[in-house]
């Protein structure tokens, strides 16, 4: 399987429906098309949320991206880092068929 379109960067969507105690949606939005649910957050209890990798996601971008084995977190701050190497990743496994790699990142200081 090949990444067609990598992804520019991820966003966080809240939900606002008072009757679902869910803490929202995280998308990766890719540079053409629609954006792609990658992971949820939900309440564990009222005051822990839990994030965990969207499962169609896990399936469709499981072995081209690297996703981990971990794919549940307690920390938000866990969820970002593995969300921002999704993005490096993308760019990096995009190719294009009958091209081979055609993407590359760089860092300017």
């Amino acid at each position: 399987m090949v990444v067609r379109v990598p992804f520019r960067r991820w966003l966080h969507v809240k939900l606002r429906n008072p009757q679902i105690p869910h803490g929202g949606l995280y998308c990766l939005l890719p540079i053409q098309g629609r954006r792609v649910i990658a992971a949820v957050a939900r309440y564990r209890r009222p005051d822990q949320l839990e994030y965990k990798a969207f499962s169609v996601f896990v399936r469709e971008y499981g072995e081209i991206l690297g996703l981990g084995e971990n794919l549940i977190w307690t920390e938000r701050e866990d969820l970002v880092k593995w969300l921002d190497a999704l993005v490096h990743n993308s760019y990096t496994c995009h190719s294009t068929p009958g091209v081979g790699r055609c993407w590359s990142t760089t860092t300017n200081f």
